[in-house]
Formats: C-alpha cells, structure tokens, sequence
C-alpha cells in the first residue's frame, strides 16, 4: 500500500480533533468524546471489485440523549488501494499474464450517528446513522450514505472506556468509488 498519499484526509481529521477538544471543556458531564483508529476490513466497488485493505481513523463526540440511546457525530477518514487486474494485448493465444495496477482511494467522512445501549451497563451497544463521504482517488465525488455497525465499550477507568466498533458504510450512487466501506475501529472514549 502507498503510504505516501493526499494529505486532504489528514486535514478534515486534524481539524475535527481541533473542534472536538476545544469544545470538550464546556461539555456537560453527560457528553463523551471518542479517538480511534484501525484498518478497514473491506471496500466494495460499484462494479463488485474489491478495494485492498487499508486503516481508518475516527474521532467523535457524543451526548447522552436517554438511559439507553445516545447521539453520536463521527469525523473519520479511510485510505486504501485498488488493485486492478490488467492483460496487456497478445500476438498470439495464452501468451498474456496478468499484471496489477495499484491505485490508492479513501473517504472522509462526516456521519450523525445514534447509539442504542444493548445492556444496561452500555458495554455492547448498536450504532445507525447517515452522513456524507468525501471519495478521493482517481475522481474526488460527495456522496450520501448511512451506515450500521455494533461495538463494544469495556470500562477501564472512572469515565474511560476501551472501544472496538465494526460498521458497515453504504454509499449512495457512487461511480468511480467504493459502494460500501467496513472499518474496524479500536479507541477510547472519555
């Protein structure tokens, strides 16, 4: 995977952890914040290509919105390659092998989430939102989408938690882009 990428991703995510820490003083005692990271399972292309597996990085705030429900805005980014499988032309039959083209992708994304606590103590917990994704490569396209998951908050601390979340992203009409995105996050949320 090319590491070396676009550093517009890397800007929406600095300045949505800027936003998110200067706003996180005067937050009410019911409201978290949330810093994560991983890899992204998979990307599905429109034409049911396959992207290469890359990573995620998420940073969110939230607030308590009932016992069990919480609101949740996401600010995350995703970075992975496309592998495309050429054959080059042939002078005669069988003589071509394939070779691959590596073309590296990602989506920043901007998502309005709601949690839904699945237990009373909120460790496993159900996630659905919507929101918008930024697709970047070849073609740079704002798409809709929604997005489910689940995820589980292990507490390690007074306010601390241990976080691993698994969401499904579908978007919307894409055309050179991923259809759907599956990250895997691990991180804590305060």
């Amino acid at each position: 995977m090319n590491l070396i990428r676009s550093t517009r991703p890397f800007a929406h995510v600095v300045i949505g952890l800027a936003v998110t820490l200067i706003g996180a003083a005067p937050l009410r005692a019911q409201s978290f914040v949330e810093f994560g990271g991983g890899w992204n399972y998979f990307a599905l292309g429109p034409d049911g290509g396959k992207f290469a597996n890359g990573y995620n990085v998420r940073a969110s705030v939230g607030q308590v919105a009932a016992p069990h429900v919480s609101v949740r805005l996401d600010l995350f980014t995703v970075e992975f390659d496309r592998k495309m499988q050429l054959y080059p032309p042939c002078a005669y039959p069988g003589c071509t092998h394939p070779f691959y083209d590596t073309q590296s992708m990602g989506a920043a994304g901007l998502t309005a989430n709601v949690i839904w606590n699945v237990d009373s103590r909120g460790i496993l917990y159900a996630i659905g939102g919507a929101g918008f994704y930024d697709l970047h490569g070849a073609v740079s396209e704002l798409r809709p989408g929604v997005s489910a998951g689940a995820g589980i908050a292990v507490p390690v601390g007074v306010r601390l938690r241990a976080i691993v979340e698994a969401r499904w992203h579908g978007l919307i009409s894409t055309t050179a882009g991923p259809s759907s995105i599956v990250p895997i996050t691990l991180g804590f949320r305060y």
